[in-house]
C-alpha cells in the first residue's frame, strides 16, 4: 500500500507539470475550454468542453467559505482514485463533514472551520504526507476508523473535544497532540509503531488516559505540560531510537517503561508528585536523568526506582532534589557489580542513604574505575 501511494504521488507531481506546460483544448477546434477535445475526438458539439478545467481528475477536493453541509456533501461526490489532497479550511457554515470515497491521500487537512462539529471519514486507509486537524472550536467527535496509516498525525488546538480514539497502526513520522483544552483522553490502542515514529503529547490541560498498549518500537516520546495526567504507561515499548523527555505534569505520579530495554536518554523533569518510576529491563542507555524543581528547596522522595538492569551507560543523575530510597540504590549497585564484563568509565550521581552493604558495592564500583557522587539531603 505504502509503494502504491508513493507511486501515485510521483504520477500526481508528474501530472501536474504536464498539465502546467500544455495549453488547454489546443486541438479541439470546436470545444471552447475542453481539454478532452484534443485530436477533435470530442470537439463536435462544443458543449464537453464545459467541465474540461478539472482535466478529468479531481486531484485536489478544497472546502472553504461560506460552503453549507450539502454543498459540502456534493462536492465530495467528485472524490476519485485520483484524488491526493483533500482541504477543509476556513469555512463558517460547515457542521459536519462526511467523507466515504477517499481510500488513500498524500495530505488531508481539516483546518480552521469555525462551526464543524464531527469528522466522519470512512475508508480511508493511508495518508502518505499528513493529517491535520487543527483550531476547530467546536468540534466534539472524530472518528476515522480505517485509517491504518500515516506518515504524521497532527492533532492541535481543537477546544472542546473530550476524546480522541484512532486505530492506526503505523505512524512514520510524528503523532502530534498539542493543546486541545478539554481532551480527557487520547487513545491509540493498535500503534505498533517503528524507528520514525515519534510521540509528542503536550499542553492538554485535561488529559487524564493516554494509551499506546500496542507500541512496542518508536523514535522518541516527549511529553510536557499535561497538568491533569497521573500515570504515563507504555506497557509494550521495548526500543527507542532516541529518547524520552517527560516534563512539567503537576498531578503525575508514576512513570511507566516496564519493558523498555533500550534507549539514547531519558530526561524526566520537573513533576514534582512522580514517586514510582520503572525502568526495570532497561539495559542501554546513554544518559538518564531524574529531576525535580530546585527554586522551592523541597527534598522529594522517590518511593520506587526500578533500574536495575543497566548493562551499557554513560551517565546517570537522579541527585536534583531526588533523594532514591536505600533499597533502590543498594539493587542498582548490587546488579552493577554482576555485569560483565567488568563496567568501567561510568558516572553516577545521587541522593540517597545506602546501607553498609549499598557502600561496600559503591567502593567496589568506584575502584573498577567509575566515578559515583553519593548525596545525603
Amino acid at each position: 500500500m505504502r509503494k502504491q501511494l508513493l507511486i501515485k504521488m510521483f504520477l500526481f507531481v508528474f501530472a501536474g507539470v504536464l498539465f502546467s506546460c500544455s495549453e488547454d483544448g489546443a486541438d479541439g477546434k470546436n470545444g471552447k475550454d475542453g481539454i478532452d477535445g484534443i485530436d477533435g475526438k470530442d470537439g463536435k458539439d462544443g458543449k464537453d468542453g464545459e467541465d474540461g478545467e478539472d482535466g478529468g481528475s479531481s486531484t485536489y477536493i478544497v472546502l472553504s467559505g461560506d460552503i453549507t453541509d450539502d454543498a459540502a456533501a456534493k462536492k465530495l461526490e467528485d472524490i476519485n482514485e485520483y484524488t491526493e489532497v483533500i482541504l477543509i479550511k476556513n469555512t463558517s457554515n460547515l457542521t459536519r463533514l462526511h467523507i466515504t470515497k477517499a481510500v488513500d491521500l498524500v495530505r488531508l487537512e481539516i483546518n480552521n472551520n469555525e462551526k464543524l462539529t464531527s469528522i466522519e471519514i470512512e475508508g480511508l486507509e493511508e495518508v502518505y504526507d499528513y493529517v491535520k486537524i487543527n483550531k476547530n472550536p467546536l468540534l466534539e467527535q472524530v472518528n476515522m476508523a480505517s485509517l491504518s496509516s500515516v506518515e504524521n498525525f497532527l492533532f492541535t488546538n481543537n477546544k472542546k473535544i473530550t476524546a480522541l480514539s484512532l486505530n492506526l497502526e503505523e505512524a512514520f513520522g510524528t503523532v502530534y497532540i498539542d493543546n486541545n483544552e478539554k481532551l480527557e483522553s487520547a487513545s491509540f490502542p493498535r500503534l505498533k509503531g517503528n524507528l520514525e515514529t515519534s510521540i509528542s503529547i503536550s499542553d492538554n490541560m485535561a488529559l487524564i488516559a493516554m494509551e499506546f498498549p500496542e507500541l512496542s518500537r518508536a523514535n522518541s516520546i516527549r511529553c510536557y505540560d499535561n497538568v491533569a495526567i497521573e500515570q504515563l504507561d507504555f506497557p509494550a515499548l521495548i526500543t527507542l531510537e532516541d529518547g524520552i523527555h517527560i516534563s512539567n505534569h503537576q498531578s503525575l505520579l508514576g512513570v511507566s517503561f516496564p519493558v523498555l530495554e533500550t534507549a539514547k536518554d531519558s530526561y524526566i523533569s520537573r513533576n514534582n508528585n512522580l514517586t514510582d518510576i520503572d525502568f526495570s529491563k532497561l539495559q542501554t542507555i546513554e544518559r538518564f536523568d531524574l529531576q525535580y524543581s530546585w527554586e522551592d528547596g523541597v527534598i522529594y522522595d522517590v518511593n520506587s526506582l526500578k533500574l536495575s538492569s543497566l548493562i551499557d551507560f554513560k551517565y546517570i543523575d537522579i541527585s536534583s532534589r531526588a533523594r532514591v530510597n536505600t533499597a533502590d540504590i543498594d539493587a542498582l549497585f548490587a546488579h552493577l557489580l554482576t555485569v560483565a564484563p567488568i563496567i568501567t568509565g561510568k558516572s553516577i550521581s545521587l541522593a540517597g542513604t545506602p546501607s553498609a552493604q549499598g557502600d561496600v558495592d559503591i567502593q567496589s564500583f568506584i575502584d573498577n574505575g567509575n566515578t559515583v557522587n553519593i548525596y545525603n539531603p
